[in-house]
């Protein structure tokens, strides 16, 4: 019965609405996965190395403080990686490949073997696809 009335109020909510909520609740996934891998799920260490109380990480990781994005920017500066991956377009991917491809093909001596040009599609895929090369 409970899942339901939960069906109903998702379908009754706006489609925006729903897709801020569903964004935040990956962002905050993502920061939670990364405190565990780089702190041990420590928040006074996070705190410390982003200079703000234990009190207001709380908050931020409880989703009841908005996270502004200079905020991201400082936990991506703290962990070393990103939190959040901006998509690029097909065509950008594809120039990209094209653009490496010809540079190789004007210079004889630097011919890509299979495995470089291997890599570099891996590289795409995985930036397109998120996986891992």
């Amino acid at each position: 019965m409970q899942l339901k009335n939960l069906q109903k109020f998702k379908e009754a909510q706006p489609s925006l609405e729903l897709r801020k909520v569903d964004f935040y609740m990956q962002l905050l996934d993502r920061i939670h996965f990364l405190l565990h891998k780089h702190m041990n799920g420590k928040q006074k260490e996070l705190a410390d190395a982003l200079g703000i109380s234990e009190a207001a990480i709380s908050k931020l990781l409880n989703g009841v403080k908005n996270i502004e994005t200079e905020t991201i920017f400082k936990l991506e500066e703290v962990f070393g990686e990103p939190i959040i991956a901006v998509v690029k377009t097909k065509e950008a991917q594809s120039f990209k490949i094209k653009t490496y491809l010809s540079k190789m093909r004007h210079n004889a001596a630097n011919t890509p073997s299979l495995k470089e040009i291997t890599q570099v599609v891996e590289e795409v895929r995985a930036k397109r696809y998120g996986k891992k090369v």
